[in-house]
């Protein structure tokens, strides 16, 4: 199974309009190395909701639309604001030994490896949608821009 495919077809169901723009964009990333999550995004409008509720069942992901709601700004703090921010992670539940953070990319190694440096936890990952996260990270960039 090949992913770019994969990720243009699914796109497709979920509303994006231009496949070959699609596949283009995710193309380019990959040529590069840059994420293919991002490239698809930002190439296209789509239903996140659907398409990552989707991808969550096609790759055996846990959905993370249920524990969004932990968020708060505590567990926020329980992973590095850099790396948080970069990588749009969003802690959503800790204990002693694992910690569960929200992915809208769960292809980013660079963001599984810079995690894996900064937490001692094990960790778990859920995928949800870029909205979503960007709209639970947006008060910790406005708390920083204050403390500045």
């Amino acid at each position: 199974m090949a992913l770019i495919p994969e990720l243009v077809e699914l796109a497709a169901r979920h509303g994006a309009a231009d496949r070959d723009k699609v596949t283009a964009s995710l193309q380019d990333a990959a040529r590069i190395q840059s994420s293919l999550m991002r490239a698809l995004l930002d190439s296209t409008e789509i239903d996140e909701n659907g398409f990552y509720r989707e991808l969550a069942d096609k790759f055996h992901l846990r959905w993370g639309g249920a524990d969004v709601a932990k968020a708060t700004p505590e567990m926020r703090a329980k992973l590095p604001a850099r790396i948080a921010l970069r990588y749009q992670l969003l802690p959503v539940e800790t204990n002693d030994d694992s910690i569960t953070l929200l992915t809208y990319d769960p292809f980013d190694l660079l963001a599984r490896q810079a995690v894996a440096e900064a937490v001692p936890q094990q960790v778990r990952y859920e995928i949800y949608t870029r909205k979503g996260i960007f709209a639970r990270l947006a008060p910790s960039l406005r708390d920083r821009r204050r403390n500045l």
